[in-house]
């Protein structure tokens, strides 16, 4: 019998369970296989605001005509990393709120280094808002997606890496996922685990998958961190 995948992950519902051990379409011993589609490559600005703007309300659906958040192409099928760039020097903390693909409210706290883009460590599939705690009205912020990847199930090791179905040459740069025993905060791993490729990078066309071992004893991770 084929094992089925869920494909179907509601954006207004959180359908994380805490220390979760058994998921049908998990091959023992722990071994997931997770298909990350043909993702776009990194480019246009999800959003952009003043830096003195503390009162951001939400990120538009569709920035430009070009990008939209809620796309798998763009967000990819378990979220991905952000980044943020200012526009001048700049030195601030920004907040960066929405959800990941299970629906958890989370929060990434990211601290401003002038116009040198800086990278996010957590994986979004939405984004709700963007919240600069001080700053300058003639400073614009902008936030991007990077080519880091979020993954299903909490990543202890690698398996095998495939990039258009061949494996890799180059292996990718792959984090674990945050340990049960730490708490996550607005800066710290993100909670199931990410995965940077190289060499070969998204580009809307080349599919990329993995097999990795997972956490049986916690397979959606940590709570995520919100406030």
């Amino acid at each position: 019998m084929a094992k089925r995948r869920a494909t179907y992950y509601p954006s207004r519902i959180n359908l994380a369970v805490r220390n979760k051990s058994y998921v049908s379409h998990i091959e023992g011993p722990g071994i997931v296989y997770a298909s990350l589609g043909t993702p776009n490559a990194t480019g246009a600005a999800l959003a952009t605001t003043q830096s003195n703007d503390t009162t951001v309300a939400g990120v538009a659906a569709a920035v430009n005509g070009t990008l939209d958040q809620t796309s798998v192409a763009v967000m990819g099928v378990y979220g991905r990393g952000l980044s943020i760039v200012a526009s001048a020097a700049a030195t601030n903390v920004v907040q960066i709120r929405g959800r990941d693909f299970l629906g958890q409210f989370m929060r990434e706290d990211l601290t401003l280094n002038g116009t040198t883009a800086v990278l996010g460590v957590k994986a979004f599939r939405y984004v709700d808002s963007i919240t600069p705690v001080t700053g300058t009205s003639s400073t614009t912020v902008t936030l991007t997606i990077t080519n880091l990847f979020g993954l299903p199930h909490k990543f202890q090791s690698i398996d095998q890496e495939l990039k258009n179905s061949i494996v890799a040459a180059n292996a990718g740069t792959f984090v674990a996922g945050l340990a049960t025993a730490t708490a996550a905060t607005a800066t710290n791993a993100d909670v199931r685990g990410t995965y940077l490729p190289v060499t070969v990078l998204p580009d809307g066309v080349i599919p990329l998958a993995l097999r990795y071992f997972a956490d049986e004893s916690n397979l959606d991770g940590n709570a995520q961190f919100f406030a």
